[in-house]
């Protein structure tokens, strides 16, 4: 040994004070939802004041505003506006439960701090035409920005309709967005009228307002510069004669459902909702007025409906050709209904997150499906035309609230920049709720306590292969482990919508289309099993970390299916439980964590000689029990802060640097992920590892 050791150092140069390697993994971000306030009457829209942040407004469709303070997540008592029958009754009275009609949109506007003027869209209780109606903040005009943050109500009597939309046909696609650009306009998107096909031909009609982006200036109040009140005078059509077609700024969409501003840039987001085949996101650049803008670029743009849907013609469309060039503005993204097994039928967008307590998902712009009941962000490139980064973060959001985070119906954003998620299922209890997205701060992405000098020894998001087996029991006729996509088949109510960390993959039990679950024929050898490569644990303070989703048709018993959690200190020879799942779990990601005292309570002793297993198991001979198991972003921890204590004594000396260089000749050029002297956890042992091992040793030697 010492002849190597010095053959080793002679060969590498190395001596005391030798620059290291960074030795660190870095991990993707992980995300979770963080409920805020629930039992809410059919939310629609969050809302903020800049500078605002210690609250929140809340639009519900049956015509109330309130507010949530953000310091206690609770609801105020106090409404902020009541339009619903209880109030001013000028809100249809019959909504949710599938209805598009109510209280839809809220927009506060940029100068409120002192004019405490707001805006509300909604519909006529007695026709049901659209209505964009401007309110006044009791106590306005505020001396200062918090008095403006003190107000609790809108003063009623202040009530101006500026806009009365006709909306005659059908009770659907009503629209609802409302949202001021950075050239102080406010913009609103305005549903087609109704049913299917546009049969009304609304959408590409400059002389009915159904159907478009309307642009409108708050502070144009008369017809004296020769248009109508709130007529921007650089509005495109302005001057193409008419009573409705100065107001349109964009046509051709059928229900925009939501249109955002990104708060940095003022670019506008319009997801706009498809018919039978595509959901759409369509981009427009901020627009700059005056000489040297872009209004050329950006004003009086046809976006396709009803001649095309998302990227695609509409043959049976009257009087226009869907083909015709240079005339349409196509989406930058759309997604199509049933491809790859996305259950999609109403697109809901959208922020572009710009709060600080996430870095890394800067710029990405969220959205939703209302169907799928699936989230998903990406980064769109304006000077490309085209987005990169599309993520599935549903199973991400999903593991410590299940299912809750489903009927989306609308993003919103604090002052901060945070961004929420508005879920109100369609029923007709107060069932809505609202939730913030937040990073996971536990490092391994489980509810596991790390120490702050935690250091990973073994990551796993199913992405590469980290050398696992999978086997399976003698009477095992189905269902065995593979590392997959989970197909997101909705022929199988148990079946996952995506993996758990938003990477792409995960380990799942024979989980094709079609699917197979975990079948055996007796109540022994019955399970099966995926088995990790061997790993070295010597260093003591170990966590396991993994999040799983399990389903099970049947439950309870004195030995139930479920899903089992095994470790070796003999690579393989004894195993010894360390966790059981029996409760079905239905689709919902789940995180759970195996801590150094459960450890220590189960008698594990560790070497380096470690295997992990995961058994799904299905202990019931009748064919009508399902089991179908998975497992993501397996993450092994220890909590010894000095990384070259290869024996975990606490402290560093020669044993460690022989144990260390024993384990490191060995394994010299082996490819495997958890092997011993895999210093930097790239799974293999090369010269590195020993450069940098040698970095530390020399540093922390006692």
């Amino acid at each position: 040994m010492k002849f190597k050791l010095a053959s080793v150092l002679a060969a590498v140069g190395l001596a005391s004070g030798i620059g290291g390697f960074a030795s660190q993994v870095h991990a993707q971000v992980m995300l979770r939802s963080q409920l805020v306030v629930s039992g809410l009457s059919f939310p629609v829209g969050v809302y903020s004041i800049p500078g605002d942040t210690n609250r929140i407004f809340v639009v519900q469709q049956g015509g109330i505003i309130r507010t949530v303070d953000l310091t206690t997540n609770t609801v105020n008592a106090t409404k902020f506006l009541d339009l619903s029958s209880t109030g001013l009754n000028v809100v249809t009275t019959s909504v949710g439960g599938g209805s598009e009609r109510g209280l839809l949109g809220l927009a506060f506007d940029p100068n409120y701090t002192t004019n405490g003027y707001f805006y509300v869209y909604f519909t006529d209780r007695t026709n049901g035409s659209i209505r964009i109606e401007r309110f006044t903040a009791t106590g306005a005009p505020f001396a200062n920005a918090a008095a403006a943050y003190a107000a609790t109500t809108a003063n009623t009597a202040s009530r101006l309709t500026m806009l009365n939309i006709l909306h005659p046909s059908f009770a659907n696609h009503n629209g609802g967005s409302l949202v001021f650009g950075a050239d102080g306009m406010l913009y609103a998107g305005v549903g087609d009228g109704g049913s299917g096909g546009d049969p009304n031909e609304n959408a590409q009609n400059l002389d009915v307002l159904l159907g478009k982006i309307l642009r409108l200036d708050p502070s144009d109040t008369s017809a004296g510069d020769g248009d109508a009140a709130w007529v921007p005078n650089d509005n495109p059509f302005r001057d193409a004669g008419g009573v409705l077609r100065p107001y349109i700024w964009a046509y051709g969409v059928r229900n925009p459902w939501r249109i955002d501003k990104d708060r940095l840039t003022s670019d506008l987001y319009i997801a706009d909702v498809g018919q039978d085949t595509q959901e759409e996101i369509n981009f427009q650049p901020s627009y700059v007025p005056g000489p040297g803008g872009n209004f050329a670029q950006v004003a009086g743009r046809n976006y396709g409906w009803d001649c095309r849907e998302g990227w695609l013609p509409q043959t049976v469309d009257v009087g226009c050709d869907p083909n015709a060039s240079g005339v349409y503005t196509d989406p930058f993204q759309v997604y199509t209904h049933g491809a790859n097994g996305d259950l999609a039928c109403s697109i809901t967008g959208g922020v572009v997150y710009r709060g600080s307590a996430i870095p890394e998902l800067v710029g990405t712009y969220f959205h939703a499906d209302y169907c799928g009941g699936w989230v998903r962000n990406l980064r769109y490139n304006p000077m490309t035309g085209t987005f990169s980064e599309l993520k599935d973060i549903t199973a991400q959001l999903r593991r410590d609230n299940a299912q809750s985070v489903s009927s989306i119906v609308d993003f919103g954003e604090d002052a901060s920049g945070e961004v929420y998620i508005v879920s109100s299922p369609a029923s007709g209890s107060p069932t809505g709720a609202i939730f913030r997205i937040v990073k996971d701060t536990t490092e391994c992405g489980c509810p596991c306590v790390l120490q702050p000098a935690a250091i990973p020894l073994f990551i796993d998001n199913a992405e590469t292969d980290h050398f696992w087996t999978f086997s399976q029991g003698s009477t095992v006729t189905d269902g065995g482990w593979e590392r997959a996509v989970p197909v997101d088949d909705h022929a199988i109510a148990y079946d996952p919508y995506t993996d758990s960390d938003g990477s792409g993959k995960a380990f799942v039990t024979d989980n094709a289309a079609g699917n197979s679950d975990v079948d055996s024929t007796s109540s022994t050898d019955n399970a099966v099993v995926m088995t990790s490569t061997r790993l070295d644990w010597r260093r003591g303070q170990i966590t396991l970390c993994y999040d799983y989703y399990l389903y099970l048709s049947q439950t309870g018993g004195t030995d139930p299916d479920g899903l089992f959690v095994e470790v070796s200190s003999d690579d393989g020879a004894n195993w010894t439980r360390v966790a059981s799942h029996t409760s079905n779990n239905v689709t919902g990601w789940f995180r759970e964590s195996v801590t150094p005292a459960e450890f220590q309570t189960a008698g594990v002793t560790f070497t380096n000689q470690m295997r992990v297993r995961f058994l799904a198991r299905d202990n019931l001979s009748t064919a009508a029990s399902i089991v179908e198991a998975g497992v993501d972003n397996i993450q092994i921890h220890t909590g010894n802060p000095i990384p070259c204590d290869f024996d975990g004594s606490g402290a560093v000396g020669v044993a460690d640097l022989f144990g260390f260089l024993d384990t490191w000749f060995t394994e010299f050029a082996t490819p495997g992920a958890g092997l011993g002297s895999d210093f930097n956890y790239d799974g293999g042992v090369g010269v590195a590892d020993l450069f940098q091992f040698l970095d530390c040793w020399f540093a922390n030697f006692n």
